[in-house]
C-alpha cells in the first residue's frame, strides 16, 4: 500500500496526457468551448465582430509531440519508469498550458475604424492596431487542392503591411456576424474609392472556375454574402 504513490505516473501518465490534448483540442483548434478566449475581454472597446486565432505552431509542435511520445509508448518500455512517465506529463502539461495561453488570448477585431489583432504565430504578445483610414486595397484569392477550397479576403494598407480577414470565416457562432462586418466594412471603403482586386498570382479564369466550384458547396444564404464580396473583381497590375 505504501509504494503505490511511486507507480501513478505509470498507470495514469497515458490518460492524463490523452486527457490534457482532449482539453487542447476543444478550447484551441476545433473552438468547441471558444467562449473561454480571453481576448474580447482585453479590447479597449466593443468590436463589430471578432473571432480567436490559433497558433499554428502550437498545432504543428503539439501534433509531433504526440506522434513521438505514442511511438516510444508503442515501442519502448519507457512507460513502465515511473520518473519517466513523470516526466514527460509535466512536459506535456506545461506545451499545452502554453498553446492554451496563447490560443485563449488570440483573435481579430473588427470596429468601424480599425482592425486589431493578435496573431499567436507571430509570438508577439502586443496588439496590432490598423487604421482603416489608411487601407490602399482589397485582395481577393481562391485556392482549391482536390476538393478542397480556401478563399483570402485581405485589407492591405499603405504601408504594405496587410490583414487576412477569412481566418474569421469558419462553422462557429461569429460566420454570420463575419459577413454582416465585412459587408459593411466593404461599403465603407468601396465608397472611399478603395478597389477589390484578383491576388496578382491568379489569372481570371483560375480565380473565378475556383470561385465557382467553392459557392456549390454553400447554401443560399452564404452565396450571396459571398458574391458581394469576392465578385466580381479586378486583376491587380
Amino acid at each position: 500500500m505504501g509504494t503505490q504513490p511511486r507507480h501513478i505516473f505509470t498507470v495514469w501518465g497515458f490518460w492524463i496526457i490523452l486527457a490534457l490534448y482532449v482539453l487542447y483540442l476543444l478550447i484551441g483548434p476545433f473552438h468547441l468551448l471558444g467562449h473561454l478566449s480571453l481576448f474580447p475581454h482585453t479590447l479597449p472597446a466593443n468590436p463589430i465582430v471578432w473571432w480567436p486565432v490559433v497558433s499554428l505552431y502550437s498545432v504543428v509542435a503539439l501534433s509531433l509531440y504526440a506522434v513521438v511520445f505514442l511511438g516510444l509508448v508503442r515501442f519502448t518500455r519507457l512507460t513502465r519508469s515511473n520518473a519517466w512517465m513523470r516526466g514527460h506529463v509535466i512536459l506535456a502539461a506545461v506545451m499545452i498550458t502554453s498553446a492554451l495561453a496563447m490560443d485563449v488570448t488570440g483573435g481579430t477585431a473588427v470596429y468601424t475604424d480599425r482592425i486589431v489583432t493578435r496573431e499567436p504565430d507571430r509570438l508577439n504578445p502586443l496588439y496590432q492596431n490598423f487604421d482603416l483610414a489608411k487601407a490602399s486595397e482589397i485582395q481577393v484569392s481562391c485556392s482549391q487542392s482536390a476538393n478542397t477550397f480556401e478563399i483570402g479576403y485581405v485589407i492591405q494598407f499603405q504601408d504594405r503591411q496587410t490583414v487576412n480577414l477569412t481566418t474569421g470565416l469558419a462553422p462557429r457562432p461569429q460566420a454570420r456576424e463575419w459577413y454582416a462586418a465585412l459587408q459593411g466594412l466593404q461599403h465603407k471603403l468601396e465608397g472611399r474609392g478603395i478597389k477589390r482586386f484578383i491576388s496578382e498570382w491568379h489569372s481570371d479564369n483560375s480565380y473565378m472556375d475556383c470561385m465557382a466550384g467553392y459557392m456549390e458547396q454553400l447554401d443560399p444564404a452564404r452565396r450571396a454574402a459571398i458574391t458581394e464580396l469576392f465578385l466580381p473583381a479586378r486583376k491587380t497590375s
